[in-house]
């Protein structure tokens, strides 16, 4: 498998910036039937024309994929044509969902905003535990003032 095949969905969906414009080559594609393969989502996108990758995202550990895709063409326009002529198609009794992917930030800026979401986690669950260590601490008893 290549790099990019292993990566997961959740990271490269997260890494896409909204401010970002989109990829002009590549198109995300959801809802796809889960007995559609490699070589049907290749052939069905070639039609448009030359797709320089494509691939189906897996789960790790899994075979199956999870009904969404990537496909990166050759030629920018054939990606417009592709979301044209290709969203709300039907393959395999389910209607396709295509849309451009948005330009993937900097590695740099993935990492750090990565670490900046590992480090908020982090703090959200330490903040329940020291809670619960000051709940368990015994107070003070109060002293009385005689009358």
């Amino acid at each position: 498998r290549s790099r990019q095949q292993r990566l997961s969905y959740s990271h490269l969906v997260a890494s896409m910036s909204e401010n970002d414009e989109h990829d002009v080559r590549t198109v995300f594609v959801r809802n796809i039937a889960f007995d559609v393969d490699q070589a049907l989502l290749e052939q069905t996108f070639a039609d448009i024309g030359p797709v320089r990758s494509a691939f189906l995202v897996t789960q790790k550990g899994r075979q199956r994929h999870k009904g969404i895709a990537f496909v990166q063409y050759a030629i920018p326009e054939d990606a417009d044509r592709a979301v044209e002529e290709l969203h709300g198609k039907e393959l395999n009794g389910r209607k396709l969902k295509i849309e451009h992917t948005r330009k993937r930030a900097p590695l740099a800026e993935r990492k750090q905003r990565k670490r900046a979401a590992d480090d908020d986690q982090q703090q959200q669950e330490d903040e329940p535990a020291a809670a619960a260590a000051a709940a368990d601490k015994p107070r003070p008893a109060k002293k009385h003032k005689p009358s």
